[in-house]
Parts: structure tokens; sequence; C-alpha cells
């Protein structure tokens, strides 16, 4: 393997990691990257938590980003944190282990018990690296896209083109 390096949040990663989404998500059905506005306003909330956002680099270049976030404890509840699966430029995908990782570190130092993730068949490797890292599923769920007219960041969805599914009598066969 490439020598990576992994580092936590600084301030300045955000044009990178917005490229490093806009390119991953490029051919994905629904293209699910932030832009730079909406990333440095969701950086600029109070809630928002440096210690769960984790980048890779190969030499000076970042490679790659992942994130988590934890949830706030309800009466009775187990810590829960919800992380997203590594997004890695192309030729890269090796180094995505190491950012789970050092999300696994920090959240075990957070006391964090459960880990929820959510895997996509618009990235198949999400599914063997959530595997590879102890994931096991808990639920199983399936979309079904018609056309979309779609544009670059935007999403038309035409009148009447979204049909309710009984999950029970329609998606028997993917459950």
């Amino acid at each position: 393997m490439q020598k990576y390096v992994v580092r936590d949040y600084q301030k300045g990663f955000e044009e990178d990691q917005v490229r490093i989404g806009l390119e991953v998500a490029r051919d994905w059905i629904w293209p699910y990257a932030y832009n730079l506005t909406d990333l440095l306003q969701l950086h600029a909330q109070p809630d928002f938590d440096p210690t769960t956002r984790h980048y890779c680099f190969l030499g000076g270049e970042m490679v790659g980003y992942m994130f988590s976030a934890v949830m706030p404890l309800e009466d009775g509840d187990v810590s829960t944190a919800i992380l997203d699966f590594p997004r890695m430029m192309p030729g890269h995908e090796e180094a995505a282990e190491r950012l789970i990782e050092r999300a696994f570190e920090t959240l075990k130092r957070r006391n964090v018990s459960r880990v929820v993730g959510r895997v996509t068949t618009m990235c198949p490797g999400d599914i063997q690296l959530a595997e590879r890292a102890g994931f096991s599923v808990s639920d199983w769920g399936c979309k079904v896209y018609y056309s979309y007219e779609m544009e670059w960041g935007r999403l038309n969805i035409p009148g009447g083109a979204v049909e309710e599914v009984d999950a029970q009598a329609d998606l028997g066969e993917y459950a």
C-alpha cells in the first residue's frame, strides 16, 4: 500500500473535499455531494464536530475523506454514531480502510457503542468495505429510480413520477 496519511479536519480542507465529492458522485443516480457554500455553512454550525471529519492524503494531495456524527443520547439509549463511508478518488480506494480505522478510534474515545452506516449500490465498494469493517446488515431497503430528468446538481421530478410502494407486496424479491 502506498504511504497514505490520515488527518483530522483543518480549516481550508473544504475545497478539496468538494472536488473529491463531486468527482466521486459524478455518475451516481442521486449525486450526493456538497457544494462549497453548503459545506462551509455546515462547518459553521454550532454542533459541527471537527474530530469526526477525517481526510486521506498521498503526499500533499487529498485523495479521500469521510465523516461521522455522534447522535445525542436520549434516556436509556446507547451512544450511537452515524458513519458516512469514505469517498475516495479513483485509484485510491485501498486507503478507505485507514479512514474507517481512524473513525472507529475517534468514536471509541467518545464512548460510542453502536455505529450505523448506510451503503448503496451506487458505491458497490462500500458494501465490501462495510463487511470487512465488521458491519452487519440490520435493515435492507430498496429504492427504485425511474426516468428522472437530471441536471448536474439539480433533480427535477416531473409531476406524477413518484409512486408509493407497499414493501410487503411489491418488494418481496428484494428483501
